[in-house]
């Protein structure tokens, strides 16, 4: 009899591990999926998959507009062809699909409201590193200095504006600020590190605090080389970051000094709020600033960082840029802007204020502008009149 059993069990868990392999076939791989709003595609998902032989169950992670979150409790019914998953990082997110003729069908619930989804598969394998788990790897800046960036406009131009994107993406963002510059601009999109290395940014691949500081001077090193590399052309050189990328340029000053003909920053900070910055790296917790009477208050967000992506902001912003850029030349800092209503880094505080003043920067303040606001065309165009008027 406890022979019998014995071969039950045997063969239960067989046919548990054969159907777990034959889901894994099908399942792993890169899907796409479309949410639809009204019938139209409203926001696209990048969907990677992959199986583990030695846990028996899937592990994943979505890419949405570049921006890597690894999916929680993933459960696929090979039998009824079904797969539901939550997202790491957004509370109250779940994915509902049933999978008919091998494509995907079904809902995305955020907010409580519910969107159509329909997919399929693109690839038999993932479409980026997160899945390789374990495998952090430091970056080595490509020697082809055209790796390092991405252009568009008027490539013939004497004047180049190199973006320094927000972030940390793992891909670059084609905004639309710059298209009343495409016939006047040469315009370079410029890489970051995580963007040419794609084990930087998978949660599973255990970046820690001190590569992330590494990491962000790679960063710098690439904004250094592409400066470099079109002053030897004879251009004029603009440069213009956001949010992150802000700290990114500001590093690089206080690094390097600046060899760029005129410099813009938009909603950064000279010095980060320590509150933030303290949940940033310790817990991955997201706050959201608002004022009143001059007082700042601190809301929690339902939803938090990645520990990579929280140590990528928290290294680069645990510097006090007040003291590291006393002793350089902002003389070709132009402009520094900053919303009155940006809950995301807060705004510039009196010591900040005073120290841009100190150095004849002009700051230029949007009073109804919360972050998102600060990324729009309208702003950057302002920052870059000011800047070609300096140049020319």
């Amino acid at each position: 009899m406890p022979k019998i059993i014995g071969l039950l069990l045997i063969f239960f868990f067989y046919n548990q591990t054969l159907a777990q392999d034959q889901g894994s076939d099908f399942l792993q791989g890169a899907w796409k999926l479309h949410q639809l709003k009204d019938d139209k595609v409203h926001q696209e998902f990048i969907l990677n998959f992959k199986y583990s032989d030695t846990f028996h169950r899937y592990f994943g992670n979505s890419s949405v507009y570049g921006s890597i979150t690894t999916l929680d409790h993933i459960n696929f019914d090979e039998k009824a062809k079904t797969l539901s998953f939550s997202s790491h990082i957004r509370k109250g997110e779940v994915f509902n699909l049933k999978i008919v003729n091998e494509k995907f069908q079904g809902t995305f619930i955020r907010d409580n409201q519910e969107f159509k989804l329909t997919g399929s598969k693109i690839a038999e394998t993932n479409s980026n590193a997160v899945l390789a788990y374990g495998k952090y790897q430091r970056t080595t800046i490509p020697e082809n200095i055209d790796e390092l960036y991405a252009e568009t406009g008027n490539t013939n131009s004497e004047i180049v504006i190199l973006y320094v994107q927000g972030g940390p993406f793992d891909k670059l963002q084609y905004t639309q600020q710059f298209d009343d510059w495409k016939s006047d601009l040469h315009i370079v999109y410029v890489k970051q590190a995580q963007m040419i290395n794609p084990s930087i940014l998978p949660p599973e691949n255990k970046l820690t605090y001190e590569d992330a500081l590494k990491e962000n001077l790679v960063s710098v090193e690439i904004l250094k080389r592409l400066i470099t590399h079109f002053k030897k052309q004879n251009k004029k050189v603009l440069v213009y970051g956001e949010s992150y990328g802000a700290w990114i340029i500001q590093k690089y000053i206080a690094e390097f000094g600046n060899e760029a003909d005129a410099v813009s920053i938009s909603a950064g900070r000279l010095n980060k709020d320590l509150k933030i910055l303290q949940a940033t790296k310790l817990n991955q917790k997201v706050y959201d600033i608002t004022y009143k009477n001059g007082k700042r208050i601190y809301t929690e967000m339902d939803f938090t960082y990645s520990k990579p992506n929280a140590y990528m902001l928290s290294s680069i912003n645990s510097e006090i840029f007040t003291e590291t850029l006393k002793d350089r030349d902002l003389s070709k800092l132009v402009v520094y802007q900053y919303g009155k209503k940006d809950g995301t880094v807060g705004h510039l505080d009196d010591n900040e204020i005073a120290f841009l003043q100190s150095k004849n920067v002009e700051i230029e303040v949007c009073k109804k502008c919360y972050h998102r606001q600060m990324l729009s065309a309208k702003i950057a165009n302002k920052a870059i009149e000011k800047m070609i008027k300096l140049v020319k």
